[in-house]
């Protein structure tokens, strides 16, 4: 069918596509479900509930469609009948879309340009003569940055449709909002069959980073050993650097820091692993996950002897 997505489970909402509201999308909007669900079927199905985008899209990467491209769904109130919405797995709203959800979402975001001619550009505002590639919060207002600022929002960009009821919806969140020029550069590859990293959406490291990332592997690894102390001053027991380790793999790394400081924490034993986890997030970001597993790998030996 040429308006399912052929890399994507196609698992369909019967209320929604019974609808008979033909669509011819002109835009791609990115949301964030403020859930763990891998999936929102069930969440959708229900017709009560009043909601169903056309895609989610799993922290895994993996992809479920629930409403044809050529079929309002309703994620984007008064700009619904014009878009091709993409929910994404998410409760934390400052958190980031993994590289395996960045990939997916740029494949979908070529896959809608291929299909329907939707531009590949960055949607300025909310406005119906806007089309290209956009997120949520274009057409929510809110106290948003001021323009230029790639956060700001509807009032900010002077109007447009109105995309949620809710004031102040942050919806996908500051950090994932800056993702969103690098997914549609990763897109305009895969449509123009100029992919040099056909292995996943994170770029390769250039060798300059390579070798601090050599360098960071020894800072970090200082940086997490820095004595933390809980309230009665006892180092933190085994079970809190395990917690760490846990959740550095889930982050699995994020961003090369331009200077580590490491400082004493002194908190109670029970959010010694949240502080550690803090630091360990404002060190990494845009590696590519093999790179980020060997460094989490190599900690977890570390720390282990």
């Amino acid at each position: 069918m040429q308006h399912v997505i052929p890399f994507a489970t196609y698992r369909p909402i019967a209320w929604a596509e019974a609808r008979d509201d033909a669509t011819n999308p002109t835009c791609v909007i990115l949301h964030l479900t403020a859930s763990e669900a891998t999936s929102q079927h069930g969440y959708f199905s229900n017709p009560a509930n009043k909601a169903c985008s056309n895609t989610h899209v799993a922290r895994s990467g993996h992809i479920e469609q629930y409403i044809r491209g050529d079929r309002l769904s309703a994620a984007d109130s008064y700009g619904s009948s014009r878009a091709f919405s993409i929910e994404t797995q998410g409760a934390d709203a400052n958190g980031r879309w993994t590289p395996e959800q960045c990939e997916s979402i740029a494949r979908i975001i070529a896959w809608a340009h291929q299909t329907y001619g939707i531009p590949l550009r960055l949607m300025t505002s909310s406005a119906t003569g806007e089309h290209g590639i956009g997120w949520h919060r274009l057409g929510v207002n809110g106290n948003f940055p001021s323009m230029p600022n790639i956060l700001a929002g509807r009032m900010q960009r002077g109007g447009g449709e109105v995309w949620s009821s809710a004031f102040g919806k942050v919806c996908p969140g500051d950090n994932r909002i800056k993702q969103i020029p690098a997914i549609l550069d990763r897109a305009i590859a895969i449509v123009a069959g100029a992919d040099t990293n056909p292995g996943g959406f994170m770029p390769d490291l250039t060798e300059k980073d390579q070798r601090e990332l050599k360098d960071r592997v020894d800072d970090i690894y200082a940086l997490l050993t820095t004595p933390i102390k809980d309230g009665r001053g006892a180092a933190p027991p085994r079970a809190i650097w395990e917690r760490v380790l846990n959740a550095a793999r889930r982050v699995l790394a994020n961003q090369l820091a331009d200077e580590v400081v490491p400082v004493e924490v002194d908190v109670d034993a029970g959010d010694v692993a949240d502080a550690l986890v803090e630091r360990l997030d404002a060190l990494l970001e845009r590696l590519p996950a093999d790179t980020a597993r060997t460094v989490v790998d190599t900690l977890t030996a570390r720390l282990s002897k």
